[in-house]
């Protein structure tokens, strides 16, 4: 059996006043797990700053607790009690463009994303419970999304959302066994939290006519609903020496069924609630307000199964090489359905999602002991089709470049990571209208910056 030390070793000092500021660091890391819209479709994987920067390159890598979630059969090689959290924040420059840009669909041709700053937490700790046997924990949210738009009520898409969030909190308790010779595996458990959220304006053609323009924003929606589900998942690692290492992963499928509130905020015209509906003795305030009743809502939202494989070589003591590549399931995807207490106003939003691959590599060089220094880049192929590219979730293909570095504090490794994410133009739909129409481009860069703070207890 052989346990390798870490890149940059670990102190085993526990001095009382580094350990209280270690601890409010980490307090501070852990502000929140908070959805954001940075990866294909809705998956997350940049989970800790030293993958992420090497571009999320680190099926083959065994040298932090983040491990538990890139690839747990590489825990056994951390021998102890370590502990990691970390944090990301994280920036849009985000835009639609309407075809014309001349105000059609009722908006102004453009419009923004809000690029108010979003955090997001991770945590993870692995302990030796016995010879070739090694317990992990990760908590963090590699699935979520967060698209706000502003001036929502000019916006083209306002009518199929003006913001969205889904935010799946995953705890993920890990056993890993090994090595065996050169192998180990591991397998765990999955367990998922999920939130959605989705604000968007109702309208309706008809009432429209009624006041002459169109179209009108009759209610504003607010929907929250929640749900928990169970997947697991399993790994295997083949590292022959320290120098060379393989990995595979494999993350089972979780469906959850969401329940909740939609809340329904009248804010058509008053001029157009005071119209008498022709045949009908009811003015249109009293059918807006007998149609949009608060009321629950269901929904299903599916998390695909993915499978990752990498490898990581250090062909010089002080460089080390990693590249993976990703497959996600993401055709088990196929619509957002809303189901309401009303099922006059259920619906079926199609997606249509198709498989995806992703490419990652990164490169890490120590300038000296304990100060590595990272390069990554990342190529992410989009699941959704162009139909499929709304105001709810504009995804396109991307292609990430990351930095970073490593550094010893108090006694703990501290990583910093930033990334930059290009998403390509996208022609997608805005207005729910013709069923076959583009109405415009969305466009986006991404900005990260991330820590992460490990320590061997």
């Amino acid at each position: 059996m052989h346990r390798d030390t870490p890149l940059a070793p670990f102190s085993d000092l526990a001095h009382p006043g580094r350990l209280a500021l270690t601890g409010a660091v980490l307090v501070l890391l852990l502000a929140g797990f908070v959805p954001l819209a940075r990866a294909q479709a809705y998956l997350r994987w940049d989970q800790a700053a030293r993958p992420a920067a090497l571009g999320g390159a680190a099926a083959g890598l065994a040298e932090d607790p983040s491990a538990v979630f890139y690839n747990p059969a590489g825990i056994v090689h951390l021998f102890g009690t370590y502990f990691q959290a970390g944090g990301n924040l994280a920036v849009d420059e985000a835009r639609f463009r309407a075809f014309g840009g001349d105000g059609a669909f009722g908006g102004d041709g453009a419009s923004e994303r809000d690029e108010s700053p979003i955090l997001a937490g991770s945590l993870y700790a692995t302990h030796t419970v016995a010879q070739q046997l090694t317990a992990g924990l990760g908590v963090n949210a590699p699935w979520g999304l967060s698209v706000d738009w502003g001036n929502p009520t000019a916006f083209a898409g306002r009518f199929r959302s003006i913001e969205s969030r889904l935010s799946a909190i995953q705890f993920n308790p890990v056993l890993a066994y090994g090595p065996v010779g050169p192998w180990s595996g591991a397998i765990g458990v999955d367990v998922l939290y999920a939130t959605l959220g989705l604000e968007r304006f109702e309208q309706d053609p008809a009432v429209s006519a009624l006041g002459g323009r169109s179209p009108i924003a009759l209610a504003r929606t607010h929907l929250e609903a929640d749900g928990t589900g169970v997947g697991w998942n399993a790994a295997l690692m083949y590292r022959p020496s320290a120098r060379i290492a393989a990995g595979a992963q494999y993350r089972s499928e979780i469906d959850i069924e969401l329940s909740g509130v939609a809340d329904f905020e009248i804010v058509a015209p008053a001029d157009l609630r005071q119209i008498v509906v022709p045949g009908r003795e009811i003015t249109v305030g009293e059918l807006i307000a007998d149609r949009f009743v608060d009321q629950s809502v269901l929904s299903t939202v599916t998390f695909p199964h993915l499978a990752v494989v990498g490898v990581a070589v250090r062909p010089l003591e002080q460089l080390r090489l990693a590249l993976d590549v990703q497959w996600v399931g993401w055709g088990a995807v196929d619509s957002l359905a809303l189901a309401f207490t009303d099922s006059a106003l259920d619906e079926a939003g199609p997606l249509l999602y198709e498989d995806a691959w992703a490419i990652r590599g990164g490169v890490e060089f120590e300038v000296r002991p304990g100060l590595p220094l990272r390069l990554g880049y990342a190529w992410l192929e989009t699941p959704t089709p162009a139909l499929a590219v709304t105001p709810l979730l504009p995804d396109a293909g991307r292609d990430v470049y990351s930095v970073g570095a490593g550094l010893g504090w108090f006694g703990n490794r501290v990583d910093l990571g930033y990334r930059v994410t290009i998403l390509d133009d996208r022609e997608g739909v805005a207005f729910p209208g013709d069923p076959g129409a583009l109405d415009g481009i969305y466009e986006a860069v991404l900005h990260e910056i991330g820590i992460s703070v490990s320590r061997r207890l």
